[in-house]
């Protein structure tokens, strides 16, 4: 039965198409295999810029260029529609304090916010960038009321709360996303998903 396995986290950031991806992908794989995702919310910036000292993937000569193609391929390898709002750009900080504020309350909640909120910005063009637009679709979408988004996003419990969960994310050595944690391993990136599916199948990444 799932409620006797450890729930599988998925480590996300809302302004990576790559997580949208992975969140996808994952449920799916989580239902095949009896498990629950546990979405667990990051910050890349934090991560990439400020721990590892890198600059952000789209402003990395040679790479930058390469990840925008490998974006593209990924979505249409998944079969997942790719219209972003503007040119796909996110700040993380109105959407992912929104996240971790429904968290803190009701993590079913929670979920489906966060399945929506992705689906919205980089499948629906939706503006999802600003508070204002957060608090928008909360209501729009889940008959949240605006001003406690609003409120929520610079509530210093939910920073504190986000805060720690990026400081987790660092500790158990998460530095980019989608990363999914499934029994204490950590996998990488969604190419890592036949290995991921290999594993929730024998609990072993050993060839049969």
């Amino acid at each position: 039965m799932a409620d006797n396995k450890a729930p599988i986290q998925f480590w996300f950031d809302f302004l990576s198409p790559f997580g949208y991806l992975g969140s996808l992908q994952i449920e799916k794989l989580a239902a095949e295999h009896g498990r629950t995702v546990d979405w667990c919310p990051t910050l890349l910036g934090v991560m990439v810029m400020n721990v590892m000292g890198l600059p952000a993937v789209p402003a990395t000569p040679l790479k930058g260029p390469y990840s925008g193609r490998e974006r593209n391929r990924l979505f249409g390898y998944f079969g997942v529609k790719l219209d972003p709002f503007g040119d796909g750009g996110l700040p993380p900080l109105p959407a992912i304090r929104t996240y971790t504020w429904l968290k803190m309350r009701d993590p079913a909640l929670a979920r489906h916010f966060g399945q929506a909120l992705y689906r919205a910005h980089w499948s629906e063009a939706t503006d999802v960038t600003t508070p204002e637009a957060v608090a928008r679709f909360g209501s729009d979408r889940f008959g949240l009321d605006r001003g406690e988004i609003i409120a929520a996003i610079d509530d210093p419990a939910v920073k504190d709360a986000l805060k720690a969960s990026v400081g987790r994310a660092l500790e158990i050595g998460v530095f980019g996303v989608p990363t999914f944690v499934i029994d204490g391993e950590r996998f990488w990136g969604n190419e890592r998903l036949p290995m991921i599916d290999r594993f929730l199948a024998t609990g072993s990444l050993d060839p049969d």
